[in-house]
């Protein structure tokens, strides 16, 4: 069923005054509209109605707008019906509905069930490994920019004839800063990964 719009009988008498003559296909579609036992009309009657109306004001006639004929009529919208539902989505909905069902079982048995309990003994060991691996990192991450301050201050010292303290501090911190920024991206991706 399409869309249908339901005329008054104001908006079909109307009709029925102005398009008794002509021969245009508008002028047709109106004089098909005035002698139908039904008043509802289609969208494509609706702009040839529309198209009427137009050459009736363009030859100077006082004829209403198509939105003010409409306003007083009733619209008519086809029912909604349901598709059909796809066989494989619903028995993919009953799958996933029972493996949340599953999970959510295993979940309230953790307690209950042993092998849950030397999986988690295992998780704390791999919870170890983590923060020995990490510990690790930054010991790693301080002797390297610690070693590089200390090297960089000792290379100043020894090149320049007479010690300056603060141009060795500056190449030391300088040189710290460089190591510190490349360790941190490299730490970076590799806790990333």
């Amino acid at each position: 069923m399409k869309c249908e719009i339901v005329l008054s009988s104001d908006t079909l008498s109307l009709l029925k005054k102005c398009g008794n003559e002509g021969t245009s296909p508008e002028e047709e579609v109106v004089r098909s509209l005035t002698r139908r036992d039904s008043a509802s009309v289609s969208v494509n009657e609706l702009v040839a109605i529309e198209g009427f109306l137009r050459k009736r004001r363009d030859q100077g006639e006082s004829t209403p707008y198509l939105h003010e004929l409409v306003s007083t009529n009733q619209l008519r919208l086809p029912s909604y019906t349901a598709p059909e539902r796809n066989p494989e989505l619903v028995a993919r909905i009953e799958q996933l509905k029972k493996n949340l069902a599953n999970r959510e079982y295993t979940r309230m048995t953790a307690d209950v069930n042993m092998e849950l309990k030397s999986q988690e003994r295992d998780n704390f060991q791999h919870d170890v490994r983590v923060m020995r691996s990490q510990l690790i990192a930054v010991v790693n991450f301080v002797l390297t920019v610690g070693g590089s301050f200390a090297f960089a201050y000792k290379a100043v010292e020894y090149a320049l004839p007479v010690p300056n303290i603060g141009a060795q501090v500056l190449v030391g911190v300088t040189t710290a800063t460089v190591v510190a920024i490349a360790e941190i991206y490299f730490l970076a991706r590799y806790m990333l990964n």
